[in-house]
């Protein structure tokens, strides 16, 4: 079986559903994780100094370490900004809709033909 997570922030699926992906994983299913942000934006940043840039990129590199330890079968991370969100109040994203299909059902789509979000 094909299981994608879409979380909206880096760490997000370690924080509940990472044993339960895992198990996913062990259990011979494919399991791919998409988050919507590379989360530098986070206020911890502020700690160290570093950029919105520099703290996105300290985030892609612990996704990466998730991905090898949970065994993730694909993961993509996207580079939303921090009010990402209010896109999808509109009731469609062309760009999130057409990544899914690309990367995880194999086919392709024309989102912006029905409004509607994938989410």
């Amino acid at each position: 079986m094909k299981i994608l997570y879409i979380f909206p922030h880096p760490d997000d699926e370690s924080f509940g559903p990472a044993g339960a992906m895992s198990k996913q994983v062990r259990a011979g299913h494919s399991v791919y994780l998409l988050t919507l942000t590379r989360g530098g934006a986070t206020k911890q940043r502020l700690k160290y100094n570093y950029s919105v840039k520099e703290m996105g990129n300290v985030r892609y590199s612990e996704m990466l370490n998730v991905k090898k330890v949970i065994g993730i079968s694909n993961m993509t991370v996207l580079d939303y900004p921090g009010q990402w969100s209010k896109r999808f109040r509109s009731g469609c994203d062309c760009y999130l809709c057409s990544t899914w299909h690309k990367r995880f059902s194999g086919s392709s789509c024309n989102p912006c033909s029905s409004k509607k979000s994938i989410l």
